[in-house]
Formats: structure tokens, sequence, C-alpha cells
């Protein structure tokens, strides 16, 4: 549907004596988009390829939750309890990704 009022727009362009700088063929390449399904797919091969893992039982917060705890405990050789997972999420889980990236 967002792709049939581009269409429009492309009509109301090439109509518009103002915008005759765009071509037919750079209008046909701002109709060309890629599904967000191939873009994902993309980036995990792309992932892959750099030796990341992809982990298909990571799908919400809790799991990924889990999992950067149990890798932490193992790098760190320690066992937290719930509390200390809580406050160190609580220190590292910022809004602002250079802010936390600056904590760790």
């Amino acid at each position: 549907m967002l792709w049939a009022n581009l269409y429009g727009d492309i009509d109301r362009w090439k109509t518009n004596p103002a915008r005759e700088v765009y071509t037919n063929e750079r209008l046909s390449a701002m109709a060309i988009i890629t599904p967000e399904r191939e873009l994902e797919e993309s980036l995990v091969t792309k992932l892959r390829d750099l030796k990341y893992e992809y982990r298909s039982d990571i799908r919400d917060r809790a799991n990924l939750e889990a999992n950067f705890r149990e890798k932490f405990e193992a790098l760190n050789r320690v066992n937290l309890t719930d509390g200390e997972f809580q406050r160190l999420l609580d220190e590292i889980v910022k809004p602002d990704v250079y802010e936390a990236a600056r904590s760790l």
C-alpha cells in the first residue's frame, strides 16, 4: 500500500516541471525495496561469516538475559544471586548505548 502511494507520487513528480531532474531510471530506483525479512537474513549471514553464532533459542529479552547471565558467570567464575544479577543489569542497561559502553 505504501508503494502504491509512492507510484502516485512518482506520477506527480513526472508531471511537475520543477521536478524534471528526476529521470525515469531514478524514479524506478526509488520504487525498489528490499523486504525486511531479506535484510534480516542478510545480516545474519554476514554475522555468521564473521564467525558469530546464530542462536535461534534467544527470541526475547528473558532468554537474552538468561544467556548473558550464564556467559557472565562462566567468564568471571562467579555465581550471582538474583539480586546481584539485577543490580548488574541496572548498572549496565542504559538508554544511551554510549554511556553503557563506557561503564563496561
